[in-house]
């Protein structure tokens, strides 16, 4: 874990070097992460220990700020509507930029106008699950599964998936 932290801060710090001729140094302030995840969540904790040790290495302060709301997207435009200074930096999950801008009409930002990935800081495997008692190994097993009996409600579409609390989507 500190091995990868290491190379993700080293990352970082190589990515951002490309300000330093811009400026005689950087950061020559602080420096505020934008979390677009409620606090003591995973990403948030991650972002944390990131944040300790760029603050170690620069010899600056680097904030971790948590706007979270909307699966990310408050973070996201608060950052897009900051200066393009690189003094603030969006720390968030792959909603917010692959998701989100399909299932919303209007997110605020444009993931590929308003920014520019530094670094990816980690990968994180998601699972559907369900009560043990349901005789299902995956979602499309048996018709007596509950999902196909539609005792469960199974979204299928961006249109169901704004509907549907807990949704599983694609086209």
């Amino acid at each position: 874990m500190k091995k990868a932290l290491l190379c993700i801060v080293a990352a970082i710090t190589s990515a951002l070097s490309v300000l330093a001729s811009a400026e005689v140094t950087y950061p020559s302030k602080p420096v505020r992460v934008v979390v677009s995840y409620a606090p003591g969540n995973t990403t948030d904790q991650l972002a944390r220990l990131i944040a300790q040790h760029l603050t170690e290495r620069w010899g600056q302060q680097v904030i971790v700020d948590n706007r979270p709301g909307v699966g990310g997207s408050i973070g996201a435009q608060t950052v897009a509507k900051a200066p393009a200074d690189g003094y603030t930096l969006l720390f968030t999950a792959v909603a917010a930029m692959a998701v989100n801008p399909h299932l919303y009409e209007k997110v605020g930002y444009g993931p590929l106008k308003d920014f520019a990935p530094i670094v990816l800081a980690a990968r994180a495997p998601l699972i559907v699950a369900v009560h043990p008692s349901v005789p299902a190994a995956n979602i499309p097993e048996p018709s007596s599964s509950p999902i196909r009996a539609n005792k469960l409600r199974l979204c299928t579409t961006r249109r169901e998936a704004a509907r549907c609390p807990t949704s599983i989507w694609s086209d």
